[in-house]
């Protein structure tokens, strides 16, 4: 029997970036055969689907799904050079910490599968009937669970093993959908200086676990650059770069821009340290090390030799990275006052003839979703730019303060380790509403070990409380 913390790092050795789910499924199937399990693949949505017998004299007892994601945001640090396709990760052990060396570590949510399969080979397990349905392209939209028909599944109760907090259980969370912003790219010939400007330094985060913390976003940080720079000269933006995911904050992006106004070169260097400086007390404390560098490009004076966006086109697109809502917009009128709606700008799509800025919107009410949305629109009108829904959205998964897991949960936890966990919704996306919608389970409750930094190349997994959430889940399945 291997433990948790040994499936994790054999599952770090497979290349599982989403959308690219061909090798992390092989390696599954594999390793339920290897099991002596039977096993299902589910061609059309991409799902795998374990199943463990129950053990003797529990036969009777209510089937349990054990769930989480394979696939993990593909996130590298600017000098590394990673082959997302063939290479697994390099794995850093520093005590209780577990990182990647410069990289996201795809504990999000690649834990789930760690923790199951060191259930299903325990051979001490008391377990009722498992199966356990392993999911891809989660972070890009939930792909595999949106449309499909998960009525292969029997069990009763569903636990999801996706929330990187050990002693939180999570009970809802809330619906969201992706959404972009698109300027048309009208070029015209540009004479003046050029210049670059890059934003680093930021800690980015998930945009729905690290929304409250009011981190700084790299493109409203530009957008805060262009509208200074506005106020002194006229300006064309040439490019725009922000890699990343819609449902990650933003934590490095860079803009090439001429300056069309006769001015003195060192002066755009003092204005942009001007708002450096004003954004550096802004976030003192939960971004530090924010930087804003800009350097000049080439010869001085272009003379007709660059092609940037026209004056409207420019204006437009800094209106819309100094407008458009990032943070925190609304908590919760009912409860505690908990996150209830946010908005995220994650990161730049470019074609031939367009820039986009994709954002994310999450709330746990529709309705303030249709709103933030027609927010945008406007803004986006103002802009001379369209608004495009794009294709990730999710439904919310609505707590049940009635339901059975709760106080199983809870008393287990408490009898454990004597201490009170913390319950309720979370202000992410889940996939439980699509499957609780899309299956015959009745009930679902969400937990996991303590993770950091998903989505970022700081990801860290306490390797103490993946065994510890090993060891509770297991606890939890034998009294079921």
């Amino acid at each position: 029997m291997t433990t948790a913390l040994e499936e994790f790092k054999k599952i770090c050795a497979v290349p599982r970036r989403s959308y690219h789910n061909e090798k992390i499924v092989d390696y599954c199937i594999g390793r339920a055969k290897e099991l002596g399990l039977s096993w299902y693949y589910d061609e059309k949505n991409v799902n795998v689907v374990i199943r463990k017998e129950a053990a003797k004299g529990k036969e009777d007892r209510p089937g349990i799904v054990l769930q989480g994601h394979l696939d993990m945001v593909a996130q590298q640090d600017p000098e590394v050079e990673h082959d997302w396709e063939n290479e697994g990760l390099e794995l850093i052990e520093n005590g209780d910490i577990l990182t990647a060396k410069g990289t996201t570590l795809g504990a999000d949510d690649g834990v789930a599968a760690a923790i199951a399969f060191a259930l299903l080979q325990d051979e001490t397990l008391q377990n009722p009937p498992i199966e356990v349905l392993l999911t891809t392209n989660e972070e890009v939209g939930m792909d595999s669970v949106r449309d499909a028909d998960l009525s292969y599944l029997n069990g009763k109760y569903l636990f999801n093993l996706d929330s990187g907090r050990e002693g939180e259980f999570v009970t809802g969370c809330c619906g969201g959908k992706s959404i972009k912003a698109v300027i048309p790219l009208e070029k015209e010939e540009t004479d003046g200086a050029a210049y670059s400007v890059k934003v680093t330094g930021l800690k980015g985060g998930h945009s729905g676990i690290e929304i409250g913390t009011e981190r700084a976003n790299a493109l409203k940080v530009l957008g805060q650059v262009f509208y200074d720079l506005g106020k002194k000269y006229d300006f064309r933006i040439t490019d725009l770069t922000a890699e990343g995911k819609d449902n990650a904050i933003s934590k490095e992006a860079s803009s090439d821009f001429v300056i069309t106004t006769e001015h003195v070169t060192t002066d755009i260097a003092v204005a942009v340290k001007e708002t450096e400086t004003m954004l550096r007390k802004i976030f003192r404390k939960s971004d530090p090390d924010l930087k804003i560098e800009v350097t000049t490009r080439g010869n001085c004076r272009c003379k007709a030799e660059m092609r940037s966006l026209n004056e409207k086109a420019s204006r437009g697109l800094a209106f819309l990275l100094q407008q458009l809502p990032f943070g925190v917009l609304y908590h919760d009128q009912s409860m505690d006052g908990s996150i209830e709606t946010s908005c995220n700008i994650g990161l730049v799509e470019k074609t031939e003839n367009t820039i986009g800025i994709v954002m994310s919107i999450r709330s746990s009410v529709e309705e303030r979703i249709n709103e933030i949305t027609g927010r945008i629109d406007s803004l986006c009108q103002l802009a001379g730019a369209t608004l495009a829904d794009g294709q990730k959205a999710y439904p919310s998964w609505l707590p049940d303060p009635d339901s059975p897991l709760i106080g199983l949960f809870r008393d287990i936890f408490v009898r454990m380790y004597g201490m009170e966990p913390k319950i309720g919704p979370v202000h992410a996306g889940l996939e439980c509403g699509y499957i609780l919608s899309n299956s015959g389970i009745e009930a679902a409750l969400a937990t996991g070990p303590s993770i950091s930094g998903e989505h970022t190349t700081d990801e860290a997994l306490s390797i103490s409380s993946l065994q510890r959430t090993y060891e509770f889940i297991k606890t939890v399945i034998e009294s079921v």
